[in-house]
C-alpha cells in the first residue's frame, strides 16, 4: 500500500489555497458491443468518464440502429481528469446493459481496449434519470405498476390502462414512458427530456451471514448459494428479472427466492456494515444477512472531520484551515489541516486499513503541522467503521472510536 505523490514546486500559504494545474484535454477512442442483446428504437450508447475520486467529469450519448451490434466510438476533449471510462446501452426509462470500469492512461490519445456491455441493474435499486427540471428515480412495482421517488416523495402509480406499460397516472401525477425519453408530470412540474443514469453497478453482489454459515452470490446470468452443511455442493439457478418495490428487490426463483433491502445492514461478526440487507427463502426457511461493498458506504462527495479523538475540529482549526476526506475503491485522498495526502485503502469484512499516506510539503504553522501529524496517526489506526446516519461516519480503533466526520450535501 504505497503510493508517491510528488512535491509542489510552489509553496502555499496558511489557508491552504492550491495552484492548479492548466486545464487540458485529449481524445479518446473505444469500441462497444453488447453480445445476445437486441437494439430497440431510440436506444443510445452512454459514455461516462470519472475521475480518480469516482466523480462525473464527462458523459457522451450515442444514437444506434436497430439491429446494430457494435460501435466504434471516438470523443474530443475528453477532460484531463477522467482516469476511467464506463459504458451501457439506454434505452427508454432504463440502462438494460453496462460494462466494467476501464481505466484510460494518463496521458495523450487513448485507445481503449474493446468493451462489452453485460446486462446490468442499478445500485439504488431504482433507475435514476437525469431531467429538464431535477433527478427522479422510477422502478417497475410488483403488480404492474410503476413507483417514483423525487424530491424525497415516493409517487406510486398504476397504469392508465390495465396491461399497459408506457403511462402510467395517480391523481395529478402521470408519467409517459413511451421511448425515446420519457416524460413525467409530478406534483404539477413538467420533466422532460429525461435520460437513464449509468450509475454504479449492484451486480455482482456477495453475501453471507457467518453465523448461519452460508454465502450467496448474484451475477448478471445467475444465483449461486450454499449452505452449511453442502457448501461444497452450491445451488445455482438463472438470475430471474427482479420486481422492485420502494428500497425492495425481489429475484424469485422455485428453488430458492433472494430480497434485498436497500438499508444499513450489520453483521456482529463484522468491523465494517453493509449498504444492503439480505433475505433468502430456501425450502421454508427463511435466512439473513448483509451484502454489497462496503467501501461504497464511503464513496461519494467531500467528507469533513468533525472530531479526533473527541476533540471538536471545528473549534481547533477556528477556520484557518481544514481536515477532508474522499474515497474511491481503493484509494483516501484529502487535506491534512496543512497538506494535501493521498494513500492506499483496503477493506472488507474484516476491517478498514489505510495505506502510508504521501502527502505534499508545505510547511505550516506549529499547531496545524501538529494537529495534521495526530489526523495522519488516527487514519494509521483505524481498524474499521460504522455509520452514525446516511452522512455521518465513525472510524474505529479496535472498538474506540477515534474519528468522526459528515459528508458535504
Amino acid at each position: 500500500m504505497r503510493h508517491l505523490l510528488a512535491s509542489f514546486a510552489v509553496a502555499l500559504g496558511l489557508s491552504g489555497a492550491l495552484v492548479s494545474a492548466p486545464a487540458w484535454a485529449r481524445d479518446v477512442s473505444v469500441s462497444l458491443t453488447w453480445p445476445g442483446i437486441s437494439i430497440a428504437p431510440g436506444a443510445e450508447a452512454v459514455f461516462v468518464f470519472r475521475d480518480d475520486k469516482g466523480a462525473r467529469v464527462a458523459e457522451r450519448r450515442v444514437l444506434l440502429e436497430v439491429g446494430q451490434t457494435r460501435l466504434d466510438a471516438s470523443f474530443e476533449d475528453v477532460p484531463s481528469a477522467a482516469t476511467a471510462l464506463r459504458a451501457g446501452l439506454s434505452v427508454g426509462a432504463g440502462i438494460v446493459a453496462a460494462t466494467a470500469p476501464q481505466p484510460i492512461p494518463e496521458a495523450g490519445p487513448a485507445a481503449l481496449d474493446a468493451l462489452a456491455a453485460q446486462p446490468a441493474y442499478g445500485l439504488k435499486f431504482a433507475q435514476p434519470l437525469r431531467c429538464d427540471g431535477g433527478t427522479v428515480e422510477v422502478a417497475r412495482g410488483l403488480e404492474g405498476g410503476l413507483w417514483l421517488r423525487w424530491m424525497g416523495e415516493v409517487i406510486e402509480m398504476d397504469p392508465l390502462i390495465a396491461g399497459r406499460t408506457d403511462w402510467f397516472i395517480d391523481g395529478d401525477n402521470d408519467a409517459w414512458m413511451h421511448p425515446p425519453r420519457p416524460q413525467f408530470r409530478l406534483n404539477g412540474q413538467d420533466l422532460q427530456d429525461c435520460a437513464p443514469v449509468l450509475g454504479q453497478p449492484l451486480l455482482p453482489l456477495t453475501a453471507r451471514s457467518r453465523d448461519a454459515g452460508w454465502w450467496l452470490e448474484l451475477r448478471a446470468d445467475a444465483v449461486r448459494f450454499a449452505h452449511a452443511p453442502d457448501a461444497d455442493a452450491p445451488l445455482e439457478v438463472p438470475l430471474p428479472e427482479p420486481a422492485q418495490s420502494p428500497g425492495r428487490m425481489v429475484f424469485a426463483d422455485p428453488a430458492i427466492t433472494v430480497v434485498l433491502h436497500e438499508t444499513l445492514c450489520r453483521d456482529p461478526a463484522d468491523r465494517v456494515p453493509h449498504p444492503i440487507a439480505v433475505d433468502i427463502v430456501r425450502e421454508g426457511e427463511i435466512l439473513t444477512g448483509c451484502g454489497g461493498r462496503p467501501e461504497r458506504l464511503l464513496q461519494g462527495g467531500t467528507w469533513q472531520v468533525t472530531s479526533l479523538h473527541g476533540i471538536d475540529i471545528a473549534a481547533a482549526l477556528n477556520g484557518a484551515a481544514e481536515l477532508t476526506m474522499s474515497f474511491s475503491p481503493a484509494q483516501i485522498s484529502g487535506r491534512a489541516a496543512c497538506n494535501l495526502y493521498v494513500g492506499d485503502m483496503a477493506i472488507d469484512r474484516d476491517g478498514l486499513g489505510f495505506g502510508e499516506m504521501a502527502t505534499t510539503r508545505v510547511a505550516c504553522p506549529t499547531a496545524l503541522m501538529s494537529l495534521e501529524r495526530r489526523f495522519l496517526d488516527a487514519l494509521d489506526s483505524v481498524t474499521g467503521f460504522d455509520m452514525a446516519g446516511p452522512d455521518a461516519v465513525v472510524f474505529l480503533a479496535g472498538q474506540t472510536p477515534i474519528l468522526t466526520a459528515r459528508r458535504d450535501p
